[in-house]
């Protein structure tokens, strides 16, 4: 005569196979969103490399912004070789892996580039001579990084995962710039601490790391304001 399981032993089992999924489970999204890193680490190394290859076709500047057809358009607009222009990068290279979206034909939603040409106290004059960060060609219509005016390039931030701060009824927004020192009610974007409480970067000396908030608040970009991994709480110098 067979034995058949009771209900109690049914239900023994099926409560160890759950707790042994509940513990194994975090550990898998704790290794895929490693995983995921490691490739945005990979694509920053590309983007900025890209970046490299066009400033040697182009006197040692960077792309940053240029006004193409009386429309200003973002680096990754040019480095896309949107417009006609040479490629020198694939648009989803230039886009972080955590979020799911194509990159626009317009290229707005790429990779964030630090924008450093504002004109507060932090982005003064003499602080920018001191970090040699780029340069103004004819009316301000076209803005590029120099290299060769670069002080420490290693320790030089030029982009990071970034997006916009999110409202009630927005959703997660990648953005081709971020905000570094100031809360910017008007263009509200800055790096985000999307993979495992870190934002992958690419340093101007071609090299890419993986960066905590305070980190970055540390760094000679002066990185202060930063989106924790749900895109939504805003911190500053790293707290």
């Amino acid at each position: 005569m067979k034995r058949r399981f009771t209900l109690i032993e049914l239900l023994v089992v099926i409560a160890i196979i759950a707790i042994l999924a509940g513990m194994i489970m975090p550990a898998l999204g704790h290794a895929r969103a490693a995983g995921q890193r490691t490739n945005c680490l990979n694509n920053k190394k590309q983007l900025v490399t890209s970046m490299l290859m066009y400033s040697q076709a182009y006197d040692g500047i960077m792309a940053f912004e240029s006004t193409v057809g009386r429309t200003l358009k973002p680096y990754s607009y040019i480095l896309a070789g949107k417009g006609g222009a040479n490629t020198f990068i694939s648009g989803k290279v230039m886009m972080c892996t955590s979020v799911k979206t194509d990159l626009k034909d317009d290229c707005t939603n790429a990779s964030g580039m630090i924008k450093a040409y504002e004109t507060d106290n932090w982005y003064t004059t003499a602080r920018r001579q001191a970090m040699g960060r780029f340069i103004s060609v004819g009316d301000n219509s076209e803005i590029g990084y120099v290299v060769e005016k670069m002080k420490n390039p290693g320790g030089l931030i030029l982009f990071a995962d970034a997006f916009k701060k999110l409202g009630a009824s927005d959703s997660e927004t990648p953005f081709w710039y971020f905000n570094p020192a100031k809360e910017d009610a008007s263009n509200p974007y800055y790096a985000g601490m999307v993979h495992l409480g870190e934002s992958t970067v690419a340093m101007a000396d071609g090299s890419a790391s993986s960066m905590s908030a305070l980190a970055l608040a540390g760094s000679d970009t002066g990185v202060k304001y930063t989106l924790d991994a749900t895109f939504e709480k805003l911190y500053t110098d790293g707290k």
